[in-house]
């Protein structure tokens, strides 16, 4: 576990200093990328393999995870910064390469669901579907619509050893705004990645949609609209 010099030295870049509400807006994201929310916690666990996970009968590993947004995603992974939509909802665009990845440690006795859930594509002319591959071997997937966004619903195989599962997903293609000459913005956009869900089909189904807001991201959306009111005025 990091220092507690080291975790607020990482934090302090993602603070906005500009003013009291800025910087209250801004620590209220902070706590809701930690919220107190099971899955995040088991996604936590399950994203950050252990180098002995191989040495662990499969029923000691997860049997569900959840990853959004706000999770510690790096830019080895294929994503961007951490941003924000007007309602205070975590998003990241993936990039700067089509491909894009996880790593899971996961209980796979049993076939599992995966759902991936996006906003939508920087670029798609010939609206191409994403792709899905699980320890490099492309699976099937399909995308359907829900509401405005959409999901890529697979099946992660079951498997008897315990060890590392590797997701990877690949987006039809990525282009910057610059290069549209659309905006000074020259990173390489493919999709706005939302969240990942790993589970049983029965409990999958049961989480349908996004996550609840908690308390911290209500309190965020509020702040975000008195401060757009205030822009307006």
């Amino acid at each position: 576990m990091a220092a507690p010099a080291a975790n607020f030295d990482a934090l302090l870049p993602r603070l906005d200093l500009s003013s009291a509400d800025d910087l209250l807006i801004s620590l209220v994201r902070e706590l809701v990328a930690l919220r107190d929310d099971p899955d995040r916690l088991a996604a936590q666990a399950a994203a950050m393999p252990d180098a002995g996970a191989g040495d662990l009968p499969a029923s000691a590993l997860v049997n569900s995870a959840m990853i959004d947004a706000a999770y510690a995603l790096r830019t080895e992974q294929g994503f961007h910064g951490l941003e924000y939509d007007g309602s205070g909802a975590p998003y990241r665009w993936t990039g700067p390469n089509r491909a894009f990845h996880f790593e899971m440690t996961v209980n796979r006795i049993r076939p599992l669901e995966l759902r991936l859930r996006y906003s939508r594509m920087y670029e798609n002319p010939k609206n191409e579907l994403v792709k899905c591959y699980v320890d490099g071997v492309e699976i099937e997937a399909q995308t359907v619509t829900v509401g405005n966004e959409f999901e890529v619903l697979a099946t992660l195989p079951a498997r008897e050893s315990a060890g590392v599962t590797n997701l990877t997903w690949m987006c039809p293609r990525v282009r910057s705004p610059a290069d549209l000459g659309e905006s000074t913005d020259v990173r390489k956009l493919g999709l706005i990645f939302r969240w990942l869900k790993v589970g049983t089909p029965t409990e999958t189904k049961a989480q349908r949609g996004a996550p609840k807001p908690s308390v911290a991201e209500k309190i965020l959306r509020r702040a975000l609209k008195f401060t757009q009111g205030k822009a307006a005025s």
